[in-house]
Formats: structure tokens, C-alpha cells, sequence
């Protein structure tokens, strides 16, 4: 008899039986490994937006915990690297990251 918890996601993108609360505080953890691994300019709001974006895509697929914050690290690079260029540039439009 199999006693394990199911591995598939539940409906609302978060694995069954993780605790009330899990998924907000592994958001906290990669957002506060984010703004110590990236330069002193990528501040807390540009963190929490990468963080909000990859729970939000991984929300829509069902494996929050899983690959957050590898997918946190992949948008914090983008918005860092769209920030730098807009310093540089200040013309460029204004763009969504998602």
C-alpha cells in the first residue's frame, strides 16, 4: 500500500501537502538570495517583481515549489538586464517582462 503523498499539484498550483504558508516563504527565501546574488542595484522591488512573476508562470503550470527559484534567478536576470539598458538609454519604452 502506497502511503506517500501524491506528487501531482493540487488546483490551486501548489503541491497537497505542503503547509498553509510554504509557498510565501520560499517566496521571502529567493527573494532574499536574490538581492544578496545579484549587484548592489537590483534592489528588494526588483527582487519581489521577479519572484511574483516566476510564482505567477509557475502557478499556471502546477510546480510552484519545484522551480521557483530557478525561474526567479532567470527573470531577475532579464529585469536586471532591461533596468541597465534603460539606464543607459533612457528612450527605450517601458516593456512587461512577462
Amino acid at each position: 500500500m502506497n502511503t506517500l503523498p501524491p506528487i501531482f499539484p493540487s488546483e490551486n498550483g501548489s503541491a497537497p501537502f505542503a503547509s498553509p504558508g510554504a509557498f510565501e516563504k520560499l517566496k521571502r527565501i529567493v527573494r532574499g538570495k536574490l538581492t544578496k546574488q545579484f549587484p548592489s542595484n537590483f534592489t528588494e522591488p526588483l527582487a519581489e517583481r521577479a519572484v511574483d512573476e516566476a510564482a505567477r508562470i509557475l502557478q499556471a503550470v502546477g510546480f510552484c515549489h519545484l522551480f521557483l527559484p530557478a525561474l526567479a534567478e532567470e527573470r531577475a536576470r532579464r529585469i536586471l538586464t532591461v533596468a541597465t539598458a534603460r539606464e543607459n538609454d533612457p528612450s527605450l519604452p517601458q516593456v512587461s517582462f512577462l
